[in-house]
């Protein structure tokens, strides 16, 4: 076993996600670590795409995961399952969690045009939001419906801001995460959204798709500002997502371009924010 996994998964985080790597800072102890297991994991997870020519390759990656995580087989020295692990084992999160989250990664193995928003909200609830929920467990969060609101609705407005700073990426690649019928109601289709130059129904399906996400991003305010302290803490690193989805909002070749970002001290900045608040992320 390495002799410290999440400060392995902590590096992980420093060189590829660091919004959610300065998030770990307002977090205590036992909370930042499971929190560094759980954002690792998503890391490598969200990699596989990229590391394989073909779906199968990825779905034996992934398969390898649910047997690591199920118990079924040893994890042979990789830091981020022994975090994980130790996570799990120390907050008692549920297995079938973590079992929903690898079905719903199958399908980013392919490139099937997401058919609606309804199925866009539960990948992200199955991804994101369930995410952010094993979190506020770590964090001792009190439960309630309106820690599970919170929880869903910022999952799914930080997979929308995701999915807009990855989209010019995705384009090349010839997948579109936009929802067929956000692009159905701009004029396009999945095909006509990849084919060609972008005119104006991209940037109206770009300003529809990052709308639908703020919407997500209020409600989950609305809801936090029920629940405690702990709960808030473990949404702070969807906070970003807001200022990225208004950016998308204002700009849409921004997200067409790949240059839809902003700085990280900007989103330490709305982090911290976040976590004096008592009026919700």
């Amino acid at each position: 076993m390495s002799a410290d996994p999440f400060s392995h998964c902590r590096a992980v985080l420093r060189e590829a996600d660091y919004d959610r790597y300065g998030s770990l800072s307002f977090l205590p102890g036992e909370a930042a670590n499971a929190a560094a297991a759980l954002f690792a994991f998503d890391v490598g997870i969200s990699r596989i795409p990229f590391l394989v020519s073909d779906p199968a390759p990825g779905e034996i990656r992934l398969q390898w995961w649910r047997e690591v995580i199920g118990g079924e087989r040893e994890s042979g020295g990789n830091p981020v399952a022994e975090a994980l692990l130790q996570a799990i084992q120390t907050h008692q999160w549920p297995v079938q969690t973590f079992e929903r989250y690898l079905d719903a990664r199958v399908a980013d193995l392919y490139h099937d045009p997401m058919p609606d928003r309804l199925s866009f909200e539960g990948h992200a609830g199955d991804t994101a939001s369930s995410l952010l929920a094993l979190l506020a467990m770590a964090t001792h969060a009190g439960q309630g419906s309106d820690l599970h609101d919170a929880c869903g609705h910022a999952g799914i407005s930080f997979t929308v801001a995701r999915c807009l700073q990855a989209l010019a990426r995705d384009r090349q690649r010839q997948r579109v995460m936009i929802p067929v019928d956000i692009l159905a109601a701009t004029g396009l289709d999945a095909a006509t959204f990849l084919a060609g130059e972008p005119d104006q129904r991209h940037n109206s399906a770009i300003e529809a798709f990052a709308a639908f996400g703020a919407d997500h991003f209020a409600k989950a305010g609305n809801a936090s500002r029920r629940i405690d302290p702990a709960g808030r803490l473990s949404l702070l690193s969807a906070a970003p997502s807001a200022r990225l989805l208004a950016k998308a909002m204002r700009n849409p070749q921004a997200a067409l371009s790949g240059t839809l970002h902003q700085s990280p001290l900007a989103s330490l900045w709305q982090m911290w924010r976040a976590s004096r608040s008592n009026n919700g992320i």
